[in-house]
């Protein structure tokens, strides 16, 4: 390496540039490479996370459909308490009552007792 009252010789700076340089290449290349594995990452993820929404909002259907139905027994079970099957009134009252609580706990996220198996 030349030196000169200024400092390295200007061949010797080139040298240090073209070396500098290359090596500024080599990590951007790697850099780009990591972010392309990265970007494969993050799009696997982004199918994932569409497939759990699916899945959720297709239970969430199916739960609402199910709300809905059992609703509709409870309502036809108070108007057949009401008809001309009076003798049976009581029992068809509490089992209303029973599906209204379900709906209820079911509505609020609560679940029954589980039984081990």
């Amino acid at each position: 390496m030349q030196q000169t009252p200024e400092g390295p010789s200007l061949e010797d700076q080139f040298q240090i540039y073209a070396k500098e340089l290359g090596e500024l290449y080599i990590a951007e290349q790697r850099r780009r490479a990591e972010l392309a594995e990265e970007k494969l990452v993050l799009e696997h993820r982004v199918k994932e996370l569409e497939a759990l929404n699916h899945m959720f909002q297709t239970h969430l259907a199916r739960r609402i459909a199910l709300e809905e139905a059992l609703q509709d027994v409870v309502e036809k079970l108070h108007q057949a308490a009401e008809g001309p099957l009076s003798g049976m009134r009581v029992e068809i009252e509490r089992i209303a009552e029973e599906a209204s609580l379900r709906l209820l706990e079911e509505s609020l996220g609560e679940s029954g007792p589980t039984h081990a198996v």
